[in-house]
């Protein structure tokens, strides 16, 4: 989510957002909702909603890499500050399809293929954080 935010958002004047945008490695995904900043802070605010039809993405994460095409509505929230490694969001659905597969570098590929409530927690300071979240009802969570 954070690909698509950076290459759609950062940048534009805060406020009111209400675009259609291409999903990274494909699909589209509208977004609406509103964003902040304060210069006294640096911190951004995000109150979002993603609508995603076909949205391709991947993600590499230590030895992990997940690849995946997302449909449907993803609420994110929340507030970060690049340059000081802060951050605090929140991302929800109650109904995303997820499919695609899992790699880790000795492991057997692991396919995806749901439709199931999704919920992530991503909290940082000073670069060093953790990831917390339900998918499908599974708990996920690691550091970093």
């Amino acid at each position: 989510m954070g690909d698509i935010y950076n290459q759609n958002l950062a940048g534009r004047p805060t406020g009111n957002q209400n675009l259609t945008a291409n999903c990274p490695l494909g699909g589209t995904v509208l977004i609406t909702g509103t964003t902040g900043y304060s210069s006294n802070t640096g911190i951004t605010t995000v109150n979002l909603n993603y609508d995603m039809s076909n949205c391709n993405i991947s993600k590499v994460a230590s030895s992990a890499t997940v690849t995946l095409t997302l449909t449907g509505k993803l609420t994110y929230t929340g507030s970060f500050n690049s340059a000081t490694g802060y951050n605090s969001e929140n991302f929800q659905s109650q109904s995303l399809t997820m499919a695609g597969t899992a790699k880790r570098s000795s492991y057997a590929d692991a396919q995806i293929s749901q439709s199931c409530s999704f919920s992530e927690s991503v909290t940082a300071s000073g670069g060093s954080g953790s990831v917390t979240g339900l998918i499908c009802g599974r708990s996920v969570g690691w550091s970093y």
